[in-house]
């Protein structure tokens, strides 16, 4: 970052500050205000009816500003030549004042001053690359029309965002944040990119809502990092929506805590988390499965890998901090997307171990189970006892049903013995079709017991 200009010497950075520059000591109010309604006021000429009436209803600016120029116009044309001749001395030829439906291009600038700016409207592309902040810069509660760029800025001092709104595509790839750097509550309307950025202090992402694609791919957070209740994605979108981590390094704990994806899970490969991330294990907060598109199967498999793949570094980091109810929650989406990714064969054992056992978090479904193994069958042997004692009488069945049941229970759970001890007569007489029904009994018998035997460990966390 070399041959930096100093803001003073562009003319957006003028007009922006028109009434003066704010001092390290302490904030004009009285100037902050001045210059917003200016700037506003230039602003408003570049917007239609339509968006001023949109701002009015889903911001915080005071639209009243935006209607401004008729009657502050001529004053803050004449301001800005004075101030510009103050600032640039030296300078003979003046430049105009910017339009307002240009792009207004503060790259490669070298800002001094605490820059605030509460309730500003950006109606252009903006432009800040390569430049450095070496003190606060505010944009509080401020929307961004166009396309922003802070690629390879560096930020000094606190970068505070809060509240902002990026209605079209921002990038922050290769940005120096090396104080807190404040996002929350920020709307980001399209593609977020912090591609390689560092973060060397504190991050706040609470309640930010990233709309569409956010990449965080390469960045460094060396400090705390907070996205509590963080929306990423729409309930609106079904595809084309992905949130990346991919290489990030976490120094410290960062907080996921009641962050939602809506459309596809966070791709953390090759992230190196801390062992305190936190994260809500909530089917509220997460997709049941990558949302699919027209575009092939190939493409929603890979999605489900990834998704697959997420949940299982999500449990490492879990079973790290010995919380066993959160392990199995993301434990069971890792089977879920086994379930439903790759070749139908081998997708089979985790479907049954689904259906069975909830992946070994149910007790109710193999229970239910079992006692079905138990009773269904019971018929049969019901039958089969009172034929052998040479009962035909349909109304001495009754009689005969709970020495079914208790045929039926020997065989299920034929570990006990009890088969051998009470029907041992019975079994010795049966034919194939008998013996085949209680074969079937006694290996479901020990399956089903095996899927409760998991479930119990899993309420109980027997371990």
């Amino acid at each position: 970052m070399t041959n930096l200009k100093l803001a003073n010497q562009n003319p957006w950075y003028v007009l922006m500050t028109l009434y003066g520059e704010q001092k390290a000591d302490a904030i004009d109010e009285g100037v902050l205000n001045k210059n917003r309604r200016a700037w506003n006021a230039w602003a408003g000429q570049a917007l239609s009816e339509e968006e001023i009436a949109e701002l009015k209803i889903n911001s915080s600016i005071d639209t009243h500003e935006l209607s401004g120029w008729a009657t502050l116009g001529n004053e803050i044309e004449a301001r800005f030549a004075e101030e510009y001749r103050r600032r640039n001395p030296a300078r003979d030829e003046l430049p105009g004042l910017p339009s307002p439906k240009a792009s207004i291009d503060l790259n490669n600038l070298l800002f001094q001053c605490d820059l605030v700016l509460d309730k500003w409207v950006f109606p252009e592309k903006v432009d800040f690359q390569t430049s450095k902040f070496r003190s606060q810069f505010a944009p509080l509660r401020s929307v961004f029309l166009a396309r922003t760029n802070f690629l390879k800025a560096e930020f000094e001092q606190e970068a505070l965002f809060f509240g902002s709104q990026f209605q079209a595509d921002v990038d922050f790839s290769n940005v120096d944040f090396r104080s807190f750097a404040n996002f929350g509550q920020t709307k980001f309307f399209q593609g977020a990119s912090y591609r390689q950025a560092c973060f060397h202090d504190r991050v706040f992402f609470g309640r930010a809502d990233f709309r569409k694609s956010a990449s965080f791919n390469l960045s460094v957070f060396q400090g705390y990092s907070n996205f509590s209740e963080a929306q990423f994605g729409s309930s609106k979108l079904q595809f084309g929506v992905s949130t990346s981590f991919v290489d990030c390094q976490f120094e410290k704990p960062t907080i996921f805590r009641e962050a939602k994806f809506f459309v596809e899970y966070p791709d953390f490969s090759g992230a190196m988390l801390h062992d305190k991330t936190v994260f809500t294990p909530h089917p509220d907060y997460w997709p049941e499965r990558p949302k699919g598109n027209k575009k092939g199967e190939k493409q929603k498999d890979l999605r489900r890998i990834r998704a697959k793949e997420a949940c299982a570094q999500i449990r490492h980091v879990l079973s790290r901090q010995g919380l066993p109810d959160d392990e199995h929650f993301f434990f069971r989406r890792e089977m879920s997307f086994s379930a439903i990714s790759g070749e139908w064969w081998s997708r089979l054992p985790y479907i049954f171990y689904g259906l069975v056992s909830d992946y070994g978090n149910s007790i109710e479904k193999p229970l239910k189970l079992l006692l079905t193994t138990v009773v269904a069958p019971s018929g049969v042997f019901t039958a089969y006892l009172q034929t052998l004692e040479g009962s035909y009488n349909y109304l001495e069945a009754l009689h005969w049903v709970p020495a079914g049941l208790g045929m039926s229970f020997s065989n299920t759970f034929k570990f006990l013995g009890l088969q051998r001890l009470h029907f041992a007569d019975a079994f010795e007489a049966a034919g194939t079709a008998i013996h085949a029904i209680a074969g079937v009994q006694t290996v479901l018998g020990f399956v089903f017991l095996f899927f409760l035997g998991l479930g119990l460990r899993q309420r109980f966390r027997l371990r």
